[in-house]
């Protein structure tokens, strides 16, 4: 349950749209798997007044229509913006987390199974600190 005062939107700046940004958390950050999301992650210390941001990717070789993968993608941010209050309170104000959320499953997954891998995602996430 989220608390009554929780700020549950996903604005641009939650957002992370750069390749360059994106292509640097996978390459050079961390990542824990739940089946069916693959979650890069990595603290940065330069990062604009969030604590944590998001970028979400579907794969079109998965998934060749796009009316599939941005129903998957909405799933995504959907379970995000709900459970954003979940992902680890000990940063500072120099540390934030930026995570790149990857599909990896070959069939659709329902909403429960998304977010039952958000929450797992966010405990790995906080065992790894």
């Amino acid at each position: 349950m989220q608390p009554a005062d929780a700020n549950t939107s996903f604005s641009r700046d939650h957002r992370i749209k750069s390749t360059l940004q994106i292509q640097e958390i996978v390459t050079g950050g961390q990542s824990v798997f739940a089946f069916p999301i693959k979650c890069y992650y990595r603290f940065v210390a330069d990062c604009p007044c969030v604590d944590s941001s998001l970028a979400v990717v579907v794969p079109k070789r998965r998934f060749r229509r796009a009316v599939d993968r941005n129903r998957l993608k909405r799933l995504m941010r959907e379970a995000y913006r709900h459970h954003k209050f979940r992902f680890p309170e000990t940063f500072t104000e120099e540390c934030h987390l930026q995570m790149c959320w990857v599909y990896v499953a070959n069939e659709m997954a329902d909403y429960e199974t998304v977010v039952h891998a958000v929450s797992k995602i966010n405990q790995k996430i906080q065992q790894a600190l």
